[in-house]
Order: C-alpha cells, then sequence, then structure tokens
C-alpha cells in the first residue's frame, strides 16, 4: 500500500512544477496557513500576523487579527490575485472594507469558505460582508458541492461563482508514530454531540479517550459534555492538556476513531479530524453529516451512522471490534490511500491554487 501511495503522489508532483511556473507569473497575496507546502510558499507571499496585546485582544473577542487586515488593505491593491480564508472571520472584515475602497481592483478569491447558517443578526452580518465585497470576488471555494446550494440561499453567493475544493488532512509537519492500538478516541470542539457518544459506548468493554483542549484546537469555548452523567464521564479518559502533536499521537495509535456530529448542520465539519484518522490507517465512525459524505464510502473506508443515534453508533463500534484482521486492514487500508491521495494535502493546495488562478484567467 505504501509504494502505491508514495508512486501516485510523486507522479503528481510532476504537476507542481507547471503550477510553481504559473504562479511565478504574477504576484499573488494569501493569507492561506499553506507555509508548509513549498511550491506555494516559494511562489506566493503570505501576510504574517501580529503577536502583540491588540491581536491578541481581538483575537479572543473573535472578530480577527487587525494586524492582518491593516497589512491586507496596504497591500493587496499592487497584487495580481488575492486568496483569503473564508473561515477567518478577520478575512471578512477585510474583504468587505476593501470592496468600499475605489482603487482597490484586484480580483480575490475565498478559500476554505465553510459556515454555518445561524440566522438573525449573524446572518444578516455576514450576508452583508459578502456583499460589500462582491466586487472583487471571482471564486468562492467551499469544501463540497452541498454548500455551493446552501450559500447561494443563506449567504447570496451566486453557484457559478462557488467551485467546491475538497479539505484533506493536515500533518505535514508532524512527526508521528502510528500502531496497532485497542482503544477507542474521539475529539474535537465544533460542532460535536457529545451526549450522543457517551451514550453509545456506555459500558462497551473497550478502553475510550477524547481530545479535549479547546486552546490546542483553536477555540476558547469549553467542551460541551453537557447532558452527560457524572458516572459516564469516569469511565473515560478525558485528556484536557493535549497539544495537536500529543492528540494526533493518540489518534495513530488508536483501534477506531468515532466522529459524533451534532444533526442538522449546514457546513461541513470535522473533515480535517476525519481525514487525519484515515490517514493514520484507522477505522472512523462518523455520524453522517455534509462532510461525511464527501470524505467516506460506507462500509469500503470507514462507516456513516445516523445522527442522534447512539444505538447505530455502538453497533458500528462493535461490528468494527468483530472485523478480522483481514477485514479490518482492507477498510483501513483504503482509508490511508483516499486521505493520502484522493484527499492528499499537496494535492489539495494544488487543486486550490489552480482553480484560483483558472478563475483569474477567465476573469482577464
Amino acid at each position: 500500500m505504501s509504494d502505491r501511495i508514495d508512486s501516485e503522489n510523486a507522479e503528481q508532483r510532476k504537476s507542481f512544477e507547471a503550477l510553481s511556473q504559473r504562479l511565478d507569473q504574477y504576484k499573488i497575496y494569501s493569507t492561506l496557513p499553506f507555509t508548509e507546502t513549498k511550491y506555494f510558499y516559494d511562489h506566493v507571499e503570505t501576510a504574517q500576523s501580529g503577536n502583540g496585546w491588540l491581536t491578541r485582544t481581538f483575537e479572543r473577542l473573535g472578530v480577527g487579527d487587525p494586524v492582518i487586515i491593516w497589512r491586507l488593505l496596504t497591500n493587496t491593491y499592487r497584487q495580481d490575485l488575492v486568496l483569503l480564508s473564508g473561515g477567518d472571520r478577520g478575512d471578512l472584515i477585510y474583504l468587505a472594507l476593501a470592496g468600499l475602497i475605489p482603487f482597490i481592483k484586484t480580483p480575490h478569491v475565498l478559500v476554505d469558505a465553510h459556515w454555518q447558517p445561524e440566522g438573525g443578526l449573524l446572518n444578516k452580518l455576514q450576508r452583508l460582508l459578502l456583499r460589500l465585497g462582491r466586487r472583487l470576488l471571482i471564486q468562492v471555494q467551499p469544501h463540497t458541492a452541498e454548500e455551493s446550494k446552501i450559500q447561494e440561499e443563506y449567504f447570496g453567493i451566486p453557484q457559478a461563482l462557488s467551485h467546491p475544493i475538497p479539505w484533506s488532512s493536515s500533518l505535514i509537519g508532524f512527526e508521528i508514530d502510528p500502531a496497532d492500538g485497542d482503544y477507542i478516541v474521539t475529539g474535537g470542539v465544533s460542532f460535536r454531540d457529545y451526549k450522543t457518544f457517551f451514550t453509545a459506548v456506555r459500558d462497551l468493554p473497550y478502553p475510550i479517550e477524547i481530545g479535549a483542549n479547546p486552546t490546542a484546537m483553536g477555540a476558547d469555548a469549553a467542551v460541551d459534555f453537557s447532558g452527560v452523567s457524572d458516572q459516564d464521564r469516569s469511565s473515560v479518559i478525558i485528556h484536557r492538556d493535549l497539544d495537536n502533536q500529543g492528540y494526533y499521537q493518540k489518534v495513530a495509535r488508536s483501534k477506531v476513531f468515532v466522529m459524533p456530529l451534532v444533526p442538522g448542520l449546514l457546513r461541513s465539519a470535522g473533515d480535517q479530524t476525519i481525514l487525519n484518522s484515515m490517514y493514520f490507517g484507522k477505522v472512523v465512525i462518523a455520524t453522517d453529516s455534509i462532510a461525511t459524505r464527501a470524505y467516506i464510502r460506507n462500509g469500503v473506508n470507514g462507516f456513516i451512522v445516523p445522527p442522534s443515534d447512539p444505538a447505530a453508533m455502538r453497533a458500528a463500534i462493535e461490528a468494527v471490534y468483530n472485523l478480522s484482521d483481514a477485514e479490518y486492514r482492507e477498510i483501513a487500508d483504503q482509508a490511508e490511500y483516499d486521505a493520502k491521495v484522493t484527499f492528499g494535502e499537496e494535492r489539495r493546495v494544488y487543486r486550490t491554487a489552480t482553480a484560483a488562478l483558472d478563475a483569474l484567467t477567465e476573469q482577464h
């Protein structure tokens, strides 16, 4: 399996040189966290965050980095293309401000556009920010085609402007030592349904661990364990102090990764966590959702269970533990292949940059 993966990725890298030559033709400014991908980082100027008290204050408020906003406003009018992170509120505030400044005419692309329609004032505010910056946008890249339709309805982004790019694993730069383990692991903060998870694993005869460090995962909110009894929590090891390295190491030595997501999501959630688990050759069990349907083929490279259904989740966990070694390895190998090749990290960056340059060419 590893030889096949290496061969296919080596073949894909031949196209990186052609992309590098295309990137070199333009002045491109970016806020994307692709600094570990050399062929991208070498040809694109990445805006650097501030590290002072003002930046820390604004980030605690969830507004975004004012230093980045200022650097964008004072640099992007000189560029040929600007790549923004759609998942960053500061980038969206910048986009709205730039849309109001007549001398900024540079084409912009919103990457990683995954937004949950909240309703009420927040929805109206985001729709307003996107409307103000609309004249600069030549492309918006959600994770899935499902989100293209949702974003048109809730945020006014025409589907003709939408170019879905699936997400990927995000393990470049980490040194992880995977191994076969016997325990169940889950973790994360955003949109997790831990009540269903705890009900599903109650009294299961397997070790269970949760990585729940909001700070390491880029969130300030406490992990929501509401509705979970103290007795259920006491039977599970909950890690509140793991950094990303430690968390990924836990995942890499588990038997199965479970992704419990809240029902009714209208955006991708958990993409990165699902794919990182698959990357290590682990069988993933995940709640049916937009992201889950994009990356997991039920019974082929993982398992999908209905939302808010602890009985179905429990049955899937027990089914994985009852697989023969050969059956488990077949599913795990396919998961690893899909995470490293189909949804590989370098391939995502390639798709992102290629789609943005194609949009720029069409616009010209």
